[in-house]
């Protein structure tokens, strides 16, 4: 971030790393009808959120809801979507874990990524299979999206969620 010295300059404000997420999502949130800023937003998220400590912070912070809300204010943009689904890919990580893994620890939110008390998590999932739907023939999307719901079906309340709403099979 940068913001204006005394003498007239411009200079970076030097916040510290632990408010790194709550800058990216002021910023989503300020701007939440310009495609470029959420594009580039979402496009550092990953780098951000390998970070455990980061992680823990967004899912505090609701971030999920930005991503979301991104995605559904921007539903012709494979570039958000595709960058949405790899912030996911993170922000449904398990603490203490990699991708596929059992928890080590539960994840800050026992529903998992979406918040708590709202319907985030039904809708949150629709918006997610209504995407990967839309854009089949994006390979990179698909990529991404998938990924996503590996890590998003580790809680199974989540899980539940998208094998009611078509997402996964069960065989």
């Amino acid at each position: 971030l940068l913001m204006p010295t005394r003498a007239g300059e411009v200079d970076h404000v030097n916040l510290p790393w632990s408010c790194a997420i709550y800058a990216v999502v002021n910023w989503m949130v300020a701007f939440t009808d310009v495609e470029g800023i959420q594009i580039m937003c979402l496009k550092v998220l990953p780098y951000l959120l390998e970070d455990e400590s980061q992680r823990t912070t967004a899912q505090w912070a609701g971030l999920t809801d930005g991503v979301l809300r991104a995605m559904v204010l921007f539903p012709d943009s494979i570039e958000v979507h595709t960058v949405a689904f790899h912030t996911l890919v993170l922000l449904a990580r398990p603490l203490g874990g990699n991708e596929g893994m059992l928890f080590h620890r539960a994840m800050v939110n026992t529903r998992g990524i979406f918040n708590v008390g709202s319907s985030s998590s039904k809708n949150g999932i629709v918006i997610m299979l209504d995407s990967m739907r839309r854009f089949a023939q994006d390979e990179v999307l698909q990529a991404m999206s998938c990924w996503s719901l590996v890590n998003v079906a580790l809680t199974p309340l989540q899980k539940t969620m998208l094998v009611k709403l078509g997402g996964l099979t069960v065989t």
